[in-house]
This record gives C-alpha cells, structure tokens and sequence, in this order.
C-alpha cells in the first residue's frame, strides 16, 4: 500500500538544505500487516530529472525525517517520494512532494 501524504519541507529548509519530512505508517493497514524496517526517501536533481535515493534502501532509515545536504542549488524546486519496508519488502511509492530550495521570510512586523 501506498503512503497517502507525499514528504513536505520542515521548519529547517533553506537555500542550502532541504530539511525532509514524511509521516509515519502507524496502522495495520498502512504497514502491511508487518513492521516497518526502512524507509526509503528519493529526490530528484531539481530540475525534474530522474529520482534517486537519499535514504532508506541501501541501509536501512527508521526516521521519519532527514536533511539533505548534497547537491542543493538555491532557488530549485525538488521533487520527492517516500516508500516503506516490511518483512513482504518495498511497498509503493507515496505521492510526490516538492520542496523549494529557498529562506522563506517572515511576515513583517
């Protein structure tokens, strides 16, 4: 099964680091029937190109959360997903998020 939301950018996002969030699976459904032994967080290069793996596949991530560091360029809109791990293997992909690469200023006083 599918996550339903897509990852979403956290309060540490900035031009230089993307700051990734997804919700955890917490019911029987969301999960399977299993536990949950990984997730696998993707992205893209910002320019709509093809998504690769942040964390999650190669060793496995329990987080629900990472900062991504590597090959952020200010101002780019990237594209992730996020998929889960149990004892039956990888579940599908969640919808796609987008993150803007960018300092949101606060509302003027």
């Amino acid at each position: 099964m599918a996550p339903t939301y897509a990852p979403y950018s956290g309060p540490g996002t900035n031009q230089f680091l993307l700051d990734a969030n997804w919700q955890f699976l917490v019911t029987n459904a969301q999960r399977g029937g299993g536990y949950i032994d990984s997730y696998e967080l993707d992205i893209d290069d910002g320019n709509g190109g093809n998504f690769v793996e942040v964390v999650g596949f190669t060793t496995f991530y329990t987080l629900n959360s990472v900062l991504v560091t590597s090959g952020i360029s200010s101002g780019l809109t990237y594209r992730l997903r996020y998929r889960a791990h149990n004892a039956q293997g990888w579940g599908a992909y969640s919808p796609i998020g987008t993150i803007l690469a960018a300092t949101i200023p606060s509302a003027p006083l």
